[in-house]
């Protein structure tokens, strides 16, 4: 049986989509981790380059996310219906956590006190970690 070229190009998306989504993963993880541990005189420095850093990065990456999910379902139905099954918990934490994780980084902006900026900051990390791993299982 012979692999069809339009089989090989919807396989060749899905890896090119899934690699790039964990490529600009690891960078938004490791500001994460970043500003939960920034601390001293310069943490409110260091935490103010992280939102700059990461800003053009962080909801751009999980468009990379929604389109391997998209060519899965088109692609390969009976696999997406079989992992969705399957993995339905995981998948529901995970996607709990990116939308904690964007809030976060959303309002973020507008936390006045350093207390609250910190406290959100490792929640965005928490958050952010929660969905890596339910995202890899």
């Amino acid at each position: 049986m012979a692999i069809s070229y339009a089989l090989l190009f919807v396989c060749g998306a899905l890896l090119v989509s899934l690699t790039i989504y964990v490529l600009t993963g690891g960078a938004d993880y490791g500001g994460g981790v970043w500003d939960m541990l920034a601390s001293g005189p310069r943490a409110a420095a260091q935490r103010d380059l992280i939102e700059r850093a990461i800003g053009p990065v962080w909801e751009a990456d999980h468009v990379w996310l929604i389109l391997v999910v998209v060519i899965l379902f088109n692609g390969f139905p009976p696999a997406f219906a079989a992992i969705m099954i399957a993995m339905h918990v995981p998948v529901t934490l995970m996607l709990v956590g990116i939308m904690l994780r964007g809030s976060a980084f959303s309002f973020r902006s507008c936390a006045a006190a350093a207390i609250v900026r910190g406290v959100n900051g490792a929640g965005r990390f928490r958050s952010r970690a929660c969905s890596r791993r339910y995202s890899s299982v």
